[in-house]
């Protein structure tokens, strides 16, 4: 099923994306993105997720924070990571030196009064 979609003009710079995604129980999807750019811009970007959408590589929106993300990641049983081109699990001692940063770094920053303790 090749998907389609449509460009529309939310803004001088804005263009607005709309395109069906295949669903499991048969009822029609519609995905909105927006970009920022040129036309060629938009179109090549609804290229690009039309092709994901098809084979359904397409991953779904969240409303998954960064902070749940992270935690969710760093407490996984098995953490697997990219070491260079190749995914692999990625050792104790790295998961726990990630949490650190993670800590001090990322999820720190994203709560309000939170403060660095180095």
């Amino acid at each position: 099923m090749t998907g389609r979609g449509n460009i529309t003009r939310r803004g001088k710079n804005s263009w607005q994306l709309k395109f069906d995604v295949p669903s499991d129980n048969g009822k029609r999807r519609t995905r909105y993105v927006t970009v920022r750019g040129r036309r060629q811009d938009a179109q090549r970007e609804l290229t690009r997720l039309l092709a994901q959408a098809d084979p359904g590589t397409l991953p779904e929106p969240s409303k998954l924070t960064v902070e749940e993300y992270m935690r969710a990641w760093l407490d996984a049983p098995t953490v697997i990571g990219k070491v260079g081109k190749e995914r692999r699990e990625l050792s104790a001692k790295t998961v726990e030196r990630y949490r650190q940063l993670a800590g001090r770094s990322i999820l720190c920053s994203a709560r309000p009064g939170c403060r660095d303790s180095n």
